[in-house]
């Protein structure tokens, strides 16, 4: 089937954005650069992909995910999203993949999949940055604040990923094909550290942007953490540094919370996010682990400037209060909610497995409303080995800081072959790795556009949908395949491995030109259709002329009795496109050709009937 180039549209009306706290459909990106990939057997650090990357359309009336053409990328690795006042994906970012500082990269490419050449030269991000943040310049149409984790001199184990390193943004304006560093009285705004009364330290590479600010227009929260250059050794207290971003050119720091005290293990910079709730009131910090009855969370008030002065609430998962529906004895306790911690010297309850519930939580996400925080991952036991996994709602509405807790259960394999004891599922090495590919633990979770969450799993193709998130989550502590999905709302399926999401702002209306988001639909007298050849042969010639900037569009080719021959999703420019598409399957005939359009201001349609000789 042919493919359409998607083209940029760009849109210059500049609307101040807002935050709505009413309805949590149509916040956060409209549009998903999403990297697809197969992991390659043994280490490597120039990852390649073998499949398209694709683009997830959310504002679609059932989201789906379409290829980028084939000019984009072949890299493996985290994107992020640059998008206009207009939700309109202007380009994506993809590292380069190499380790080494010299030569790391974060690369631009616009949104039909080529690089963009940035003058200057490429941002020299770590490529074990997750978590890079794309924030639109208040008051500007294009241009953009990167601010991402610089690529570290020196790294622990095989990855920069596990290196904190010194936090840096750049500023860059966008056209078209090409980009520039803006600058001021300093020079070029690119890989410029930033610093705390003067001081550079080293972060994390989890961050968060706020869809507000008490000072500015919005707020960028990292976790500093000491760490030598290539050392383990990590440092057992962190704090919160905030930095404002507004209308100038560069990004000052705001505040710093207290020191907390936490703990030390030497890979916890990598998959330790941090999370901001839509309504920018509450920052949960995470702290990987590997330890038994270890792993916490922090949870900061952000709500005013003296609430972030204040500790955070510790979450300690080994002694949140998991829900059974029903009263169960464990060591002679009984009640219908028990810690994980409880199971540790339990034996023969059926559960004794959540003793390692907490180990490797790696995902967190607030719902909508921010009443629930879900997670993903945990139960770990050891190396080389499959294991029971969680999908978790941790309910903020209960009695902190043991909150009750609503938890699906990922099996470690699809025979369930699991330890009734640990969890732990099949083994798995370098030379056989049969079993990994069997092993789909969960992974990362987003609460997206369309106002469901969505969720990973290692090596699946598909994004699990978990509507409604602001209601009770379903329990199900059987360890079986978790799946919500229904023929209304489906999954989304990709054409690779899904290992990452775009990291976004939560609560952020990225789609505010004006328009609706209403669905009414009408024939639409803004859309002219020319083909050609008349009658068609093997190939039909489709010149659209649109006077209306659309943002998703659909081609169905049905025959006179309705039934549906030919769909394909496309992304059309203002003004006249031609596109190609091979009907030599048909017969010959009289069809219709529709083509959908969805805009600020509805769906539009077009219908006409042309002929197959």
């Amino acid at each position: 089937m042919n493919r359409f180039s998607l083209y940029l549209i760009t849109c210059f009306i500049a609307n101040i954005l807002f935050v709505s706290t009413t309805n949590s459909q149509f916040l956060g990106l409209p549009v998903w650069p999403l990297v697809t990939g197969f992991e390659q057997s043994g280490p490597t650090q120039d990852l390649t992909s073998t499949t398209l990357h694709q683009y997830v359309i959310w504002n679609s009336s059932t989201p789906i995910a379409m290829d980028i053409p084939s000019g984009s990328s072949n890299k493996v690795g985290p994107s992020h999203a640059g998008v206009n006042e207009c939700g309109e994906l202007v380009f994506f970012t993809l590292h380069n993949g190499d380790f080494n500082a010299a030569t790391a990269e974060l690369n631009l490419y616009d949104a039909g999949g080529n690089q963009i050449i940035v003058t200057g030269g490429e941002m020299n991000a770590s490529a074990g940055d997750d978590e890079i943040q794309v924030v639109l310049r208040p008051g500007s149409v294009n241009q953009w604040f990167f601010i991402y984790n610089l690529a570290p001199s020196s790294y622990p184990s095989t990855s920069p990923g596990y290196q904190a390193s010194y936090l840096a943004y750049s500023l860059v304006e966008v056209m078209g094909t090409t980009a520039q560093y803006i600058s001021d009285g300093s020079g070029p705004i690119k890989d410029r550290l930033l610093d705390v009364g003067g001081t550079n330290y080293q972060y994390f590479p989890g961050k968060a942007t706020s869809a507000s600010s008490f000072v500015g227009n919005h707020d960028i929260y990292a976790q500093r953490r000491d760490q030598a250059f290539g050392s383990t050794v990590i440092s057992s207290t962190f704090e919160v540094d905030k930095f404002v971003i507004d209308t100038s050119k560069t990004i000052a720091h705001a505040a710093t919370s207290s020191t907390v005290s936490s703990y030390s293990w030497s890979l916890m910079a990598a998959g330790s996010p941090i999370e901001l709730d839509p309504n920018s009131n509450q920052l949960l910090v995470m702290a990987r682990s590997q330890n038994n009855n270890q792993q916490e969370a922090y949870l900061f008030d952000v709500s005013s400037p003296t609430a972030f002065a204040a500790l955070p609430t510790t979450i300690k998962f080994s002694e949140l209060l998991i829900d059974f529906d029903s009263t169960i004895s464990v060591s002679g306790s009984l009640s219908q909610y028990h810690a994980p911690m409880e199971f540790d010297i339990s034996t023969g309850t059926g559960f004794d497995w959540l003793r390692n519930m907490e180990r490797k939580i790696v995902g967190v996400e607030f719902s909508p409303s921010g009443d629930y925080l879900y997670f993903c991952g945990g139960g770990y036991q050891s190396s080389g080995n499959s294991n029971l996994s969680y999908l978790g709602q941790i309910d903020l509405t209960t009695s902190g800081p043991n909150y009750i807790t609503r938890l699906q259960v990922q099996t470690s394999d699809p025979l369930n072959s699991y330890n009734s004891t640990t969890g732990t599922g099949p083994t798995w090495s370098s030379s056989n790795y049969t079993n990994l590919w069997l092993f789909h633990p969960t992974a990362k979770i987003q609460t997206c556009y369309d106002g469901n969450m969505y969720f990973t799993k290692g090596r699946s193709s598909d994004l699990f949908v978990l509507p409604d998130p602001d209601a009770l989550m379903p329990i199900n502590l059987t360890p079986h395949d978790i799946d919500f999905s229904t023929p209304s709302i489906p999954n989304i399926s990709t054409n690779g491995y899904a290992n990452n999401m775009p990291d976004q702002i939560d609560g952020y209306d990225y789609f505010d030109c004006g328009g609706s988001t209403s669905t009414a639909e009408h024939e639409s007298t803004t859309i002219a259709i020319e083909l050609s050849p008349v009658p068609a042969n093997d190939r039909l010639q489709i010149k659209l002329d649109s006077k209306v900037r659309t943002e998703y569009g659909t081609l169905q080719i049905v025959d006179l009795t309705g039934k549906l021959l030919f769909t394909e999703a496309f992304i059309p420019q203002i003004g006249t496109s031609s596109h190609d598409i091979n009907v030599s399957t048909l017969g010959s005939g009289v069809y219709l050709l529709t083509i959908e359009c969805h805009t600020n201001s509805g769906i539009e349609h077009k219908t006409i009937r042309f002929i197959k000789q």
